[in-house]
C-alpha cells in the first residue's frame, strides 16, 4: 500500500508541464485539556490533540494532487464498536496518509485516491502504544467521480476498496470455551475483513428558499476470510462469514446572515442502515445456538445549530446525535448472562457544545463539552459495554494556516 501511495503521487506529478507547480498548503491543529467523567465519577485530567497537513498542489489546468497527513489523539474515554460489540478504550491514537488526485475537465471531476491508516487503541493506560489487542490497520484505494450540473446541483459516484487488519488480535478457542464467547471466534484472525463499497450521492437546492439538501446511498460488502460459519450443532462449516450493509443518508442545510456581524446556520442529518450476515452464534457456556446473530437495523438523527457573532466572528454550536440499533434476531441477556425473549436493542445519545473564539488570523481559543449516554436491554456486560455515561469538558487552542 505504501508503494501504491508513492506511485499515485509520482504519476500525478508527472502529469505537470514544465511550468511551476502552484502550491496551496493547508495546516490545522488543535490541543484541548480537561476533566473526564465515567458514569458520574471523575477521572484524571486528560485531553485531545489533532493535526492535519495538506500541501495541495495544482499541476496544470486539468490535474491537481492533494496529499494529506492526519494525526489524532483522544485522551477522552470512548466506546468503539469492533466485532459487533462496544469496547471501552482509555485513549486512542491514529495516523493516516492519503493521496488524492483531481482531474478536471469542464463540469467533470475524477479523483483517484489511496491511503493507509494506523489506529492504536489502549484498553488500559499502562499498555504500550502499538501493543493493543484491537489496534488495526486500514489500507484503502478508490475512485470518485463528480459532475456539476450548475445551480448548486452536483452528482457523484465512488468506489472504495479497503481492508481492516488487526495484527495483535488472536482468538484461541481453547482460551474462550466456557466463558460465553461463540465458536465463530475459534480461528486466529477472525476480525480481519476485506471490504468493497459503492456510493451514489447528490446535492441540490430544495423548493424551500435558502435550504439545500444532500442525499447519499451506500452498499458495502464485507467478508471475513478466517471466520467460519457456525452450524446449529456448534461445529464450524467450510464457508466463511459475509456481511452486506445498505445505508441511506440525508442532510438539510440552512444559513442566513442576520446582521453585519451575526449569522446562523442550521442542519439536520438523518440516516438508516440495514446489515445482513450469514453468520450465526453458538454460546459454548450455555450450549445455545443463536441464528442470524449479527443482522441489525439502525437509524440516526442529528440536528446542529451554529451561530457566528460579533466582529471577531465568535462561533458557538450545539449538536445532538441519536443512534438507535435493533438486532433482528439476537436475544438480549440479563445480568447473569441468561437469554431473554426480547431482541437486543441499543439507544445512544450524544450532546456536544463547542465554542471557538478567534484571537487572530491563525489562533483560536476552544471550549468543548460533551455528554454521551447509552442504554440497552442487554445487561450482560462481561465482554462488551452497552450501558454507560461518558462526559468530557475540555479547554484548549487551535492553529490554522
Amino acid at each position: 500500500m505504501r508503494l501504491l501511495l508513492l506511485t499515485l503521487a509520482a504519476a500525478l506529478f508527472a502529469a505537470a508541464p514544465a511550468r511551476a507547480v502552484e502550491w496551496v498548503p493547508v495546516f490545522d491543529s488543535a490541543l484541548q485539556l480537561g476533566q473526564l467523567y465515567e458514569n458520574g465519577s471523575a477521572s484524571s485530567w486528560q485531553g485531545n490533540a489533532s493535526l492535519q497537513a495538506t500541501p495541495a498542489a495544482k499541476l496544470n489546468e486539468h490535474w491537481g494532487v492533494i496529499p494529506t497527513y492526519a494525526f489524532d489523539y483522544r485522551g477522552t474515554k470512548s466506546v468503539t464498536d469492533l466485532g459487533s460489540g462496544g469496547q471501552l478504550f482509555q485513549d486512542s491514537m491514529s495516523h493516516a496518509l492519503l493521496v488524492k488526485g483531481i482531474w478536471k475537465n469542464g463540469p467533470l471531476k475524477l479523483k483517484p485516491k489511496a491511503g493507509y491508516r494506523w489506529e492504536l487503541l489502549r484498553e488500559t493506560r499502562d499498555e504500550s502504544w502499538g501493543g493493543g489487542l484491537f489496534d488495526y490497520r486500514k489500507p484503502s484505494a478508490g475512485l470518485d467521480a463528480e459532475y456539476d450540473f450548475g445551480g448548486g446541483r452536483v452528482a457523484s459516484a465512488s468506489f472504495d476498496w479497503y481492508k481492516i487488519l488487526f495484527p495483535n488480535y488472536s482468538s484461541l478457542e481453547s482460551a474462550v470455551v466456557g466463558q460465553g464467547l461463540g465458536r465463530e471466534q475459534a480461528q486466529a484472525r477472525t476480525l480481519d475483513s476485506d471490504n468493497l463499497s459503492w456510493t451514489l450521492s447528490g446535492s441540490a437546492p430544495t423548493p424551500v428558499p435558502e435550504v439545500k439538501a444532500k442525499l447519499s446511498a451506500n452498499w458495502t460488502a464485507r467478508s471475513y476470510g478466517q471466520q467460519h460459519l457456525v452450524a446449529a450443532s456448534g461445529d464450524l462449516t467450510p464457508d466463511t462469514r459475509r456481511d452486506d450493509a445498505v445505508s441511506v443518508d440525508g442532510k438539510l442545510f440552512w444559513g442566513r446572515r442576520l446582521t453585519e456581524n451575526a449569522g446562523i446556520f442550521l442542519s439536520l442529518e438523518g440516516g438508516w442502515t440495514r446489515v445482513t450476515s450469514n453468520q450465526n452464534h453458538y454460546d459454548a457456556s450455555l450450549s445455545v445456538f443463536n441464528p442470524d446473530y449479527y443482522a441489525y437495523e439502525e437509524r440516526r438523527i442529528g440536528p446542529r445549530a451554529t451561530a457566528i457573532l460579533g466582529p471577531r466572528r465568535v462561533e458557538m454550536s450545539f449538536s445532538y446525535l441519536n443512534v438507535y440499533r435493533r438486532y433482528l434476531s439476537r436475544p438480549a441477556q440479563d445480568v447473569s448472562g441468561a437469554y431473554t425473549s426480547d431482541a437486543e436493542h441499543l439507544n445512544q445519545d450524544n450532546f456536544t457544545f463547542d465554542l471557538a473564539v478567534p484571537v487572530n488570523e491563525h489562533w483560536k481559543v476552544l471550549a468543548t463539552a460533551n455528554i454521551a449516554t447509552a442504554s440497552s436491554n442487554q445487561k450482560y456486560e462481561l465482554f462488551f459495554r452497552t450501558n454507560y455515561t461518558l462526559q468530557s469538558y475540555l479547554l484548549g487552542v487551535s492553529f490554522s494556516y
